[in-house]
């Protein structure tokens, strides 16, 4: 027994279907080639402060951070309560300070001094108050400009340092409009 022939507007819907098929897998293919996903290469984060293969040692810069806070609720003896949060933080080398949006005594409007060591910026600014029954003397933070990393710790009296923050962050760019 023979197969009735397949009527013309099948094939053609046949044809519509496997060239857009093709057409769509070669799209995907393109963009993980064009980014680095085949090919045996991984591209790697692009630095924070990078500009024409230089680190940027010039202008105000925001970044936005994500991260864990590890915040005392009796004292520093006691498990911290932890929680994420999302944050601004920003540095201007030029006038060599830095700030996020702090708890303690770095703000904007309270900016610490800056400090930069390669690729990393340390920013402190000195305390001299009371908070959990112990003598809070500096706040300190740091951000990898390689990698993001930002890090807060206050500093007790007797040199006990007492981590706050780990973060994540990344160059805050306005939208153009």
């Amino acid at each position: 027994m023979s197969q009735p022939p397949v009527p013309s507007s099948s094939r053609n819907m046949i044809l519509i279907v496997v060239l857009v098929l093709v057409l769509f897998t070669g799209a995907v293919l393109g963009l993980a080639y064009y980014q680095g996903w085949l090919g045996g290469e991984v591209k790697k984060p692009q630095d924070l402060l990078v500009e024409n293969g230089q680190l940027t040692n010039k202008g105000p810069l925001t970044f936005i951070c994500t991260g864990k806070f590890s915040m005392p609720e009796d004292g520093f003896e006691q498990p911290a309560k932890d929680y994420n949060k999302t944050f601004f933080a920003g540095i201007d080398i030029e006038s060599r300070s830095g700030w996020y949006d702090g708890i303690f005594s770095i703000t904007e409007s309270r900016k610490g001094a800056l400090i930069l060591e390669g690729s990393q910026v340390s920013v402190q600014r000195p305390l001299m108050f009371e908070r959990y029954g112990s003598m809070l003397i500096n706040e300190h933070f740091t951000l990898e400009r390689s990698s993001g990393a930002f890090e807060m710790t206050l500093t007790l009296r007797g040199g006990r340092k007492v981590p706050i923050i780990k973060a994540n962050c990344a160059k805050f760019t306005r939208a153009p409009f």
